[in-house]
C-alpha cells in the first residue's frame, strides 16, 4: 500500500514530491551499500531499484516474500535441504530421522551439535514422536534431557505419559525439562503430576511447575508462590508474579499486590500487569498509587489497568464494613482520611477509599468513630507463648499474632489453640525447639530445655524435617558462644547452618538466627538464613580505651571507626541479600534506656545499638519489631518500649508501623496472609482512638476494638 501511495505522489506532484521526499525528516537515511544490497533482487529482475506500475510493485511485494521465506526456512526449519525433506514421502522421513538419532547418539563431545539435531527431529512432527520416546527412556541422561525437551514442541498429546515418566527421573536436568515441556503442551492431564513437583527437591524444578500449574489455570500453583515471589533474585520474582498474573485468580491478588512495592522496577511492572490479568476492582488503591511510581512504564500500565476495571466495588450483603475512620494499611502507603475496609469471613475482600464502594443499606457496619483503622500488631519475638490464656491478654492488649521462638516440644500443639475461657487469643505461631550444637546455646547456658541438638548436616536436615512436621512455622537455629571468652559454648558451622536453610526453604519455611557476635553475621549471611536476631556486638575493648572513646567529641563514629569498621558492610550485605532484622532494642538496651540516671557508658552503648537500627533501615534493610517477651527482664505485651526505640533509632512512624505489621508477618513466613490490610488476607485490623501517623504510642495505647481474622473482640466500640 505504500509503494502504490507513493507512485500517486510521484505521479501527480512530480518533482516536487521528490524534492521533499529527500528532505523529509522521518526517513531514515541508509548506507549506500546497504540500499544497493536491499535493492539488488528488484535491479536484477527490472534493472532499476524502485518499481514506476502497480504491477510492478505486485511484482516486488512477490519476490521479496519468496526470498524472506526461503531464509526463514533455511534459519528455522534447518536449510532448503531439510525442509524439502519434511516434504519427502513417510519412508524417506524414517530414514532420515533414524540418521539423525543414531548421529546425536554418539555425538557425545559436542553437546550443541547433539541438541541441534534432536531438535532438527522434532521438526518432523508426529512421525518423530516414537523415536525421541525412545531416547527419554534411554540411559543417557543428558540425551534424555534434549528428549524431553524436544518433545515439549511437537506438542502432541501422545508424549505426555513420557513427559509425566520423566518428572520422575533421577537426573533434575531431565525432570525440569520435562516439567517444562508439560507447561508448553498445557494439557490438563499434566495438572495432578505437574502439582506433585511441587514438592520436587530442587528450586528450579519447582519453580518450572509453578510456572507450569499457572499457565494451565490450576490454583495448586498458589501453594509454592510465596517463595517464588519472596526470593532474593529478581527475575524470579518478575516471573512469579507474571505467572500469577496469568493464573488469573484472585487467591494470588495478596503477593501481587506486595510485589507493586518491590524495589525492582520489573518486578512492579509485572505486578501492575498482573492485577490489569486479574481484572479485580479491590485492586484500584494499589494502582493509583502505582500512577505515581518512579518507573514509566509501571505508571503507563496501571493507568490502562485502572481504565478497564469498574469504578466501584460493589459490596456483597453478607460482608461486614469497617468504616467512619483513617486507613492505615501497614503496606507503606500514605494513611487514607475517610477509609472502608469490607471483611467476608475471615478474609479482607477490599480496602481503600470510601468513595471506592458502593456499600448497600442494612449492612453490618463498624463504626471506627473517627479514628483510625490499622493492621493487628505482630510481635515477632516472644518465648512462652504456648498458653492461649496468655495469647489472650496479648489480645486485649492489639496484639493479633505472636511468634514463638522458643519453646518444648511438647508444648507445639497448644499454639493451635484460638481462644480459652476469657475468649479469643492472639495467633499464635512457633519455631519449637532451637536448632543448636550440642552443649550450645540456649541449654548450655540457662538450662532451658528448649534446644533441639544436632551433630552435623544429616542431623540437621532432619531435625527441620520433624519439627516441620510437628507444626513448625518457623526454624530458630542459635549461634552464640556468649559473652564468656573463657569458656565460649560451642556453635553450628557453616555447613550445618546450609543444610539447616536447605531443609527449612524445602518445607517453605523461613530461617531466623539468634547471633551476638559480628562475625557469626557472615556466617549466616553466607548460608542464606532469612532473619538475624538481636544484634551481633562486637567483643568491647579495655576499659580504658573504652572511656577515652566515650569522652571523645565522636564516641559514635569512633565505634565504627576503630572497633567495627566491617559492621557498615555487613548490613549493607544483609540488605543486598534482604535478610531482615528483628533488633529486639527493649530486650538488649532496655534496662540502658530507661534507666533514670544512665551512666555515660549507657548512654553510649544505647546510641551505638540505635545507630545500627537507624543505618541498617536507611541502607534499605528491612527492620521487624519483636521485643524477645518473657525472655529476663521483658513482660511488655504490646512492644511499646519497643516502638519507641524504633523512634528514637530514627525510624518514622510509618516506618515503625510497617515494621510491626507487615514486616513481622514476612518475617513470621506469612507474609501471603497476615500484616497488611489487603485484599485477601486474614482479617486482623485495629481500631485506635488518635492518628498513630502523628502520635504512635498515644494512639495504640488507646485500642478500641480488635479483629482477628474475622471474629471481633470489642474494648470500647
Amino acid at each position: 500500500m505504500a509503494l502504490v501511495e507513493e507512485l500517486n505522489m510521484r505521479k501527480r506532484y512530480g518533482d516536487a514530491y521528490e524534492a521533499y521526499r529527500r528532505g523529509a525528516p522521518f526517513l531514515v537515511p541508509l548506507p549506500k551499500w546497504l540500499k544497493r544490497g536491499l535493492a539488488f533482487p528488484f535491479r536484477a529482475v527490472f534493472g532499476k531499484t524502485r518499481p514506476d506500475r502497480v504491477w510492478e510493485v505486485v511484482t516486488v511485494v512477490g519476490l521479496y516474500g519468496v526470498l524472506l521465506i526461503s531464509l526463514s526456512a533455511y534459519i528455522h526449519g534447518g536449510g532448503i535441504g531439510a525442509t524439502l525433506m519434511r516434504l519427502s514421502p513417510p519412508h524417506r522421513q524414517a530414514q532420515r530421522i533414524d540418521a539423525m538419532v543414531a548421529e546425536a547418539v554418539v555425538a557425545t563431545d559436542v553437546h550443541a551439535r547433539r541438541f541441534q539435531m534432536l531438535q532438527e527431529v522434532g521438526r518432523y512432527g508426529e512421525v518423530a514422536v516414537a523415536p525421541l520416546v525412545a531416547l527419554a527412556e534411554g540411559p543417557n541422561a543428558t540425551v534424555r534431557a534434549f528428549a524431553v525437551q524436544v518433545l515439549g514442541g511437537v506438542g502432541s498429546e501422545r508424549v505426555i505419559p513420557t513427559l509425566v515418566a520423566a518428572m520422575s527421573d533421577s537426573d533434575s536436568n531431565v525432570r525440569y525439562h520435562a516439567v517444562h515441556a508439560l507447561g508448553e503442551i498445557r494439557s490438563l492431564a499434566a495438572r495432578d503430576p505437574l502439582t506433585a513437583r511441587l514438592e520436587d527437591p530442587e528450586d528450579h524444578v519447582r519453580f518450572a511447575a509453578f510456572l507450569a500449574l499457572a499457565a494451565l489455570g490450576a490454583e495448586e500453583a498458589l501453594a509454592t508462590a510465596p517463595g517464588f515471589v519472596g526470593t532474593t533474585a529478581p527475575w524470579t520474582r518478575a516471573s512469579a508474579v507474571a505467572a500469577l498474573g496469568t493464573l488469573g485468580s484472585e487467591a494470588g491478588l495478596p503477593l501481587v499486590l506486595e510485589s507493586i512495592a518491590d524495589k525492582d522496577a520489573s518486578v512492579r511492572r509485572d505486578a501492575v500487569v498482573a492485577l490489569l490479568r486479574i481484572g479485580s476492582p479491590v485492586a484500584r488503591p494499589a494502582l493509583r498509587r502505582a500512577l505515581s511510581d518512579a518507573d514509566y512504564e509501571v505508571r503507563v500500565y496501571a493507568a490502562e489497568a485502572l481504565a478497564r476495571l469498574p469504578a466501584l466495588i460493589e459490596v456483597p450483603d453478607d460482608a461486614t464494613v469497617v468504616r467512619n475512620g483513617a486507613l492505615i494499611l501497614g503496606n507503606g502507603a500514605p494513611p487514607i482520611s475517610d477509609g472502608v475496609v469490607v471483611v467476608r469471613g475471615d478474609r479482607i475482600l477490599a480496602a481503600g477509599p470510601a468513595s471506592d464502594f458502593e456499600i448497600p443499606d442494612g449492612i453490618r457496619e463498624i463504626d471506627a468513630g473517627g479514628g483510625t483503622i490499622l493492621p493487628g500488631i505482630i510481635n515477632a519475638h516472644i518465648h512462652h507463648g504456648a498458653p492461649a490464656e496468655l495469647r489472650h491478654r496479648f489480645l486485649n492488649e492489639g496484639v493479633t499474632t505472636v511468634c514463638d521462638l522458643g519453646s518444648e516440644l511438647g508444648e507445639m500443639d497448644a499454639f493451635r489453640a484460638e481462644e480459652c475461657a476469657s475468649g479469643l487469643a492472639a495467633r499464635g505461631l512457633r519455631a519449637g525447639p532451637i536448632v543448636t550444637t550440642p552443649g550450645g546455646y540456649p541449654d548450655g547456658l540457662y538450662r532451658t530445655h528448649i534446644n533441639y541438638e544436632v551433630g552435623g548436616p544429616e542431623e540437621a536436615a532432619s531435625a527441620v524435617d520433624h519439627l516441620a512436621a510437628r507444626g513448625a512455622d518457623i526454624i530458630k537455629i542459635a549461634v552464640d558462644p556468649t559473652w564468656n571468652t573463657d569458656h565460649p559454648l560451642p556453635t553450628l558451622d557453616l555447613e550445618t547452618v546450609r543444610a539447616v536453610v536447605e531443609a527449612a526453604h524445602a518445607h517453605r519455611l523461613p530461617v531466623r538466627a539468634h547471633i551476638i557476635r559480628p562475625e557469626h553475621m557472615d556466617l549466616v549471611i553466607e548460608a542464606g538464613v532469612d532473619v538475624v536476631e538481636h544484634l551481633g556486638m562486637p567483643a568491647w575493648p579495655s576499659r580504658e580505651e573504652e572511656n577515652r572513646l566515650i569522652e571523645s567529641g565522636n564516641p559514635v563514629g569512633g565505634f565504627f571507626d576503630r572497633w567495627a569498621p566491617d559492621y557498615l558492610p555487613r548490613l549493607e550485605r544483609m540488605a543486598a541479600q534482604r535478610v531482615a532484622l528483628v533488633p529486639t532494642l527493649s530486650a538488649v538496651i532496655g534496662g540502658f534506656y530507661t534507666a533514670e540516671d544512665p551512666t555515660p557508658r549507657e548512654r553510649w552503648v544505647v546510641r551505638v545499638l540505635m545507630e545500627i537500627v537507624r543505618r541498617f533501615h536507611e541502607t534499605g534493610g528491612m527492620v521487624s519489631v519483636g521485643n524477645d517477651f518473657n525472655d529476663r527482664s521483658v513482660r511488655e505485651l504490646l512492644p511499646l518500649l519497643e516502638l519507641e526505640m524504633l523512634l528514637q533509632a530514627g525510624l518514622s512512624p510509618m516506618d515503625v508501623i510497617v515494621a510491626a505489621t507487615r514486616n513481622s508477618a514476612r518475617v513470621c513466613g506469612r507474609r501471603w496472609d497476615l500484616g497488611t490490610l489487603e485484599p485477601g488476607k486474614l482479617a486482623d485490623l485495629l481500631v485506635v482512638d488518635g492518628n498513630p501517623a502523628d502520635d504512635l504510642l498515644g494512639a495504640v495505647r488507646r485500642v478500641q476494638l480488635v479483629m482477628r481474622g474475622g471474629a471481633i473482640y470489642a474494648r470500647s466500640l
